[in-house]
């Protein structure tokens, strides 16, 4: 009979009702109705923090810090009378936002007048990876740019430096190898910093025999992605150099690597040779010498001073926090000679 269908009618529209409602609870989707003026009939699971009872009876314009981009959407839906969607950003009373991507359909309110049924779903955390990725392309085109000016300066002063093809092979390729390491420590580290003690064992490690007798300490210590790839070609001269001429050239040669860190960050850093004897300090400035004392103290916005003394080289690099702004390291000015 009419009353059992009724009854039956209402049962299945309280069911329908109770799974509208499982499927938005918890849910970045609100359900919203509105009169023609843009004032809240009703809503369902609001979004920004807010409460139904916050929202019906208002206005966008008195529940949004600036609901501009909203009211167009929706203004344009009335007066096309058709669908109309945007993506916009929203900025709630008690401080709270979010991008949203907001539906908003023409339809017929209770009452006979026109107004709007609209979907708002939250992509704030959609928003804000895109704009990582987008942040993360950007600096990977810069670092890249970086990179291959940094190994087109090797290939011409390993060119400079080298009296055959065969040389320039040996030197390029090891400068080369030195950079990878350098570049494997970062990308370990999702290129948040590089670790200098590990950076120190991967640069020396190159070198079978002699990285036994280099020893290194101190703190846990951080560099900046772009430090690092100078300071490891640093480490890969300052070893080449004791393996040719200096302290790792004799049995009873060692080296010391040492840095300690300051209370306000600030990193010193020595490189220190014992058993070798120089003779005299190179009267030309190849590009190991330029790398020690230009490149990488202006990678790391610090200081640095090389000296030949009787026992052996000594390096000593002073970096202030990483914070600091690096000065620029590649330019086109001319470059000095090889040694």
């Amino acid at each position: 009979d009419l009353e059992a269908q009724v009854e039956a009618r209402t049962d299945e529209l309280r069911r329908l009702n109770e799974r509208f409602e499982r499927a938005l609870a918890d849910s970045p989707i609100a359900v919203f109705e509105q009169d023609e003026d843009l004032r809240y009939t009703w809503i369902h699971n609001p979004q920004l923090g807010l409460e139904a009872a916050e929202v019906v009876g208002k206005t966008d314009a008195e529940i949004m810090v600036d609901p501009g981009a909203v009211v167009h959407v929706k203004r344009e839906a009335l007066a096309l009378n058709e669908t109309r969607r945007g993506d916009v950003e929203v900025e709630g009373p008690h401080g709270a936002s979010g991008h949203y991507l907001l539906t908003s359909t023409p339809t017929i309110l209770e009452d006979g007048r026109r107004g709007l049924i609209s979907v708002a779903v939250d992509v704030t955390d959609k928003v804000r990876h895109q704009r990582h990725l987008q942040l993360v392309t950007r600096e990977l085109s810069h670092r890249t740019k970086n990179l291959l000016s940094m190994i087109q300066a090797i290939a011409r002063q390993s060119s400079m430096a080298a009296k055959d093809v065969k040389e320039f092979n040996a030197l390029f390729g090891s400068r080369l190898r030195s950079l990878a390491q350098a570049h494997d420590v970062l990308v370990r580290a999702d290129w948040t910093g590089a670790p200098l003690a590990e950076l120190i064992q991967r640069q020396t490690e190159i070198f079978p025999g002699a990285s036994e007798r280099i020893r290194a300490e101190g703190p846990a210590y951080d560099l900046a992605p772009e430090g690092a790839h100078y300071l490891g070609l640093a480490l890969h001269e300052l070893c080449t150099n004791a393996v040719k001429h200096g302290a790792l050239a004799r049995k009873s040669g060692k080296v010391k690597v040492q840095w300690t860190v300051a209370e306000d960050g600030t990193l010193t850093l020595t490189w220190r040779e014992s058993g070798a004897t120089v003779s005299a300090e190179p009267s030309r400035k190849g590009f190991g010498r330029m790398l020690l004392e230009d490149l990488v103290p202006g990678a790391l916005a610090g200081s640095a001073v090389l000296a030949f003394e009787e026992k052996g080289v000594v390096w000593t690099l002073t970096a202030p926090p990483r914070g600091a702004e690096p000065v620029e390291t590649v330019s086109g000015k001319p470059e000095p000679e090889p040694a």
